[in-house]
């Protein structure tokens, strides 16, 4: 085996320490209240934040760990997700298509990750 991957395979092993230690941010700006947004509010800005709580479902998916799954839940609650769809039905143009492809990536996520389908009304 070369020694490039030698490193390579030591650093696959080492996979899940650096997911934790990179998933430990989005964990804290997902739950700052900084745009007016019901769910997606933190993180500086919508699409972002939906990039964010993707990101702690990605954690679960690679890891098995369940630690933020409170997080995640507390974003996707019903009512606030039925008040993102109000609004993004209201303004069919916020955040095209950048902003919609990450809400569509969680979507995916989250049904993969937990088997809700909490996030199927926005994604149609």
């Amino acid at each position: 085996m070369s020694d490039v991957a030698a490193r390579f395979r030591a650093f696959q092993l080492e996979v899940p320490h650096w997911v934790d230690l990179l998933a430990q941010i989005p964990a804290r700006h997902v739950q700052r209240h900084d745009t007016i947004h019901p769910a997606f509010h933190g993180c500086i800005d919508w699409h972002s934040a939906c990039h964010a709580t993707w990101a702690l479902l990605a954690h679960r998916a690679i890891t098995g760990d369940a630690r933020y799954e409170s997080v995640v839940d507390t974003i996707l609650m019903p009512a606030k997700l039925a008040a993102e769809g109000a609004d993004l039905a209201a303004r069919p143009q916020f955040e095209m298509p950048y902003g919609r492809a990450w809400l569509l990536r969680l979507a995916l996520e989250d049904r993969q990750v937990t088997g809700s389908t909490r996030l199927h009304f926005l994604g149609r």
